[in-house]
């Protein structure tokens, strides 16, 4: 198949939803939020965190217990666990929240 191909049949299926698309998950809105905080972090500890917040959206699957809570609120646990390691980072990211 060529890309023009799978492009058109991509189209041709999200035309047929009427763009009913799944609203963004707690992994994209943890990383979105990460990407907010650049300027405020070296490059590795910001790595460090994703790593460990994504791995924490990761373990909210597996737990019933998640599924009626809010996407953004899964995120922002998820981010704020991952930078208690890090005690300077977690308060200066809850500050910021």
């Amino acid at each position: 198949f060529a890309i023009g191909d799978l492009v058109g049949m991509e189209m041709e299926i999200v035309k047929s939803l009427t763009w009913l698309l799944n609203p963004a998950t707690a992994r994209c809105i943890s990383v979105h939020m990460l990407s907010l905080l650049e300027m405020e972090f070296p490059a590795s500890v910001l790595n460090k965190i994703a790593n460990a917040a994504i791995f924490f959206v990761e373990l909210s699957v597996c737990d019933y217990s998640f599924v009626t809570m809010r996407k953004s609120t899964i995120a922002i646990a998820s981010l704020l666990n991952a930078t208690e390691r890090d005690i300077d980072v977690h308060f200066r990211i809850k500050q910021m929240l």
